[in-house]
């Protein structure tokens, strides 16, 4: 059960944005908090940070 030992798993590709209209880097967070939360590393300077959060 070594292969199940970290807590939160992270998932990185690259998908179309909705926001920006690019391809953007989309990280998938997987924790016991939020299972499946979706975070565009979106580069649109409207965004503060660049950063996106969405459900």
């Amino acid at each position: 059960m070594s292969s199940m030992s970290s807590v939160a798993e992270n998932e990185e590709k690259l998908v179309y944005c909705k926001y920006c209209g690019k391809v953007c880097i989309k990280l998938i967070f997987t924790t016991k908090d939020n299972p499946g939360r979706v975070f565009f590393a979106c580069p649109t300077p409207r965004f503060i940070g660049g950063q996106v959060w969405m459900d």
